[in-house]
């Protein structure tokens, strides 16, 4: 009975722990190897593993298309009025 205890305890820390791994893998992100390396020697540090969950959940960009990636800048100051 302890054993089995063991075992579910042992699997359920597995799981948590490898969580960002698999967000990856049913996300179908182009790094997994990437965030399942970040994710096994980083992961017991919460930043590691936190760096890890926000990569996997982070939306993959195209990289056939730059523009994609590209945001507009950001305006500064007050909004230009045109005058005539």
């Amino acid at each position: 009975m302890i054993g089995e205890f063991f075992a579910l305890m042992f699997v359920l820390f597995l799981s948590v722990y490898f969580l960002p791994t698999l967000v990856a893998i049913i996300r179908g992100k182009r790094n997994i190897g990437a965030i399942f390396v970040l994710n096994l020697l980083l992961g017991w540090s919460f930043i590691g593993w936190v760096l890890a969950l926000v990569w996997a959940l982070v939306r993959d960009t195209d990289p056939s298309n730059p523009a994609q990636s590209m945001q507009p800048p950001a305006q500064i100051g007050p909004p230009q009025q045109n005058r005539y």
